[in-house]
């Protein structure tokens, strides 16, 4: 299972495998207060439930996804009050604000 080792940076943590890259960006591409349980969010990602469960430690380690169950089925959210969610949104929308008349 994966989880945040203390080698790793928190950059790493982030970014150190494609399938946590994805996920992040489908989360960051999803309606805001949406829930969803593993399965789904596999299918938004484009990865298998495998690999979100694989990843799933970490991402709610950082914060980045809590718990959104109110009745006996499993849901989840991506908390966009977390620190690192709040750095992901405005790292994702400065990225997305920078483009080739940018450097021109």
């Amino acid at each position: 299972m994966t989880t945040v080792g203390e080698q790793d940076t928190g950059w790493q943590a982030i970014a150190g495998s494609q399938v946590r890259v994805e996920i992040i960006d489908a989360l960051l591409n999803m309606p805001k207060d949406k829930r969803f349980n593993k399965s789904e969010l596999a299918d938004m990602s484009g990865v298998s439930r495998k690999s979100v469960h694989n990843h799933f430690t970490v991402l709610e380690q950082l914060g980045i996804i809590e718990e959104a169950s109110e009745f006996a089925k499993t849901e989840y959210k991506f908390n966009t009050s977390n620190k690192v969610s709040e750095l992901l949104i405005k790292l994702d929308g400065a990225a997305n604000n920078t483009g080739p008349e940018v450097n021109e």
